[in-house]
């Protein structure tokens, strides 16, 4: 072996020896995988999710379009159809009551119209209130939304917006606001099907807005109210809503799980129900469309009604097997990473707490991270507060959750010099070290190969003195 040969193993065992003084921190190595970015679309996080936890295969039979979403955890649990459009029905009495608890006062004193009144088709034989009869906001509320009544949204709707056209702007204002984009409201009661649309997913949304007002959510979920008498009207009107799975009386429906709901029925004769339920944990509200009714065989008596034994098959489908569990917490540190320049690493904390439904026996130890918008290299300076990405959480294939990451500490800047590839950095000591023990090891290697030839010949008089020494000994 020539010299050049040695001295260039010799210096390749050096390169090796000094990247091995800088290994990675084992705290800081990156453990949860890194994709390219990746929509939340792709699972089940948020209501416009395409895959749903339970799928997208049809799992019931008579409903033309259903949704099922639980609030706590924005999750979409199943969805079929669920952006195909149906006329709203009653269920534009929802949107109703939202505006005007967003915009009303309970207690403010209502007299009816005769414009109202005259607003709703002679088709409608409810018994309706009297000209200028007087009620209080609440009282109307209650009777659009468990009394059915058409002629209290037409009188609500004038009250709010001072005309019911200028209310129906307001209505799809809103729809707009809370990114309905299939939806489209013609009256504040749903009379007039054919000129209005709305869809499942976007009756959740709608739903879900309106049940964060505690007002709604009474208002809803009530089975029964006495309206007190008038000024108009000398007796007090008892109302019972119309959605049977809240009715105890009625054993073929009544679910103990639904907390409110509002029913409705389109031109067609189908039914549309959207229902509020908990249990286990959690809050579901599940929207369907188009459900036919099941006759007798003489075609005349009812059957069952199919709206209602679906939303409890749904429900049946979305409580059973399934919990909440919390799989982020605010402020916690779901990585570390070195900043180019940087006097520190920087530690990536979750903007909020995030929880996700998951089937029984899948433990969080089965989910991964997966960071999104995360740049390739962080550089000095970043401030605490930052924003630098975001994180998903994955179970399967599935998104089930997400939440934007801050920088939780302030990185200043240093000078140093930058190991790119390996995302280290090096300080002039440290390259002083380096360069002192090439030197040595150089010195080294040169007084051997000069003094080989002695050195050699001092081995050889060893072996030989050994050898004689042996002779003699034997």
């Amino acid at each position: 072996m020539n010299f050049q040969k040695f001295l260039a193993i010799i210096l390749s065992l050096i390169m090796i020896s000094s990247l091995m003084l800088f290994p990675v921190n084992a705290e800081e190595t990156e453990t949860q995988e890194e994709v390219p970015d990746t929509s939340v679309l792709n699972g089940c996080h948020t209501i416009e999710a395409q895959q749903p936890l339970l799928g997208t295969a049809q799992l019931v039979t008579n409903a033309k379009s259903v949704l099922m979403y639980e609030t706590g955890s924005d999750t979409l649990l199943y969805a079929w159809n669920a952006d195909t459009q149906f006329e709203p029905a009653s269920f534009a009495k929802v949107m109703t009551a939202f505006i005007a608890i967003e915009k009303g006062n309970l207690k403010d004193a209502v007299t009816v119209k005769k414009s109202a009144l005259s607003s709703l088709p002679a088709s409608e034989t409810e018994e309706r209130f009297f000209e200028n009869e007087v009620l209080t906001l609440e009282d109307l509320l209650y009777c659009m939304l468990v009394g059915s009544r058409n002629d209290a949204a037409a009188v609500i709707a004038e009250h709010i917006g001072g005309t019911q056209e200028n209310f129906v702007q307001m209505m799809n204002d809103k729809a707009v606001e809370l990114g309905c984009i299939g939806t489209y409201f013609s009256d504040p009661h749903g009379i007039d099907g054919e000129n209005q649309y709305t869809t499942a997913r976007d009756m959740c949304k709608i739903l879900t807005a309106a049940l964060e007002y505690e007002t709604f959510e009474t208002v809803f979920g009530a089975t029964n109210y006495t309206v007190p008498a008038t000024n108009k009207f000398s007796e007090a009107r008892s109302l019972t809503t119309s959605n049977w799975l809240m009715h105890t009386d009625k054993t073929d429906y009544y679910d103990y799980r639904v907390m409110g709901g509002r029913t409705g029925r389109a031109k067609d004769y189908t039914y549309c129900l959207a229902t509020s339920a908990e249990s286990n944990g959690m809050h579901i509200i599940s929207v369907v469309f188009g459900a036919a009714s099941n006759y007798m065989e003489n075609d005349l008596e009812v059957f069952s009604y199919g709206a209602f034994p679906e939303t409890s098959a749904l429900l049946d489908m979305g409580f059973t097997g399934y919990y909440t569990a919390q799989v982020l917490y605010e402020g916690q540190v779901l990585a570390r990473r070195r900043v180019i320049n940087g006097s520190s690493a920087v530690s990536l904390g979750c903007e909020s707490a995030g929880a996700a439904v998951l089937p029984e026996g899948v433990s969080l130890h089965q989910l991964t991270v997966k960071f999104v918008d995360i740049p390739s290299e962080f550089s000095a300076p970043i401030k605490k507060g930052e924003r630098l990405g975001g994180a998903e959480m994955w179970y399967g294939g599935l998104c089930i959750a997400y939440t934007n990451l801050y920088a939780l500490n302030d990185v200043s800047l240093t000078e140093k010099i930058i190991v790119k590839d390996r995302y280290e950095t090096i300080t002039w000591w440290e390259i002083l070290l380096i360069v002192v023990l090439v030197i040595t090891v150089l010195v080294g290697v040169w007084f051997l190969l000069r003094n080989r030839r002695r050195i050699h010949n001092k081995i050889r008089m060893m072996q030989r003195k050994r050898r004689w020494k042996n002779r003699r000994g034997g």
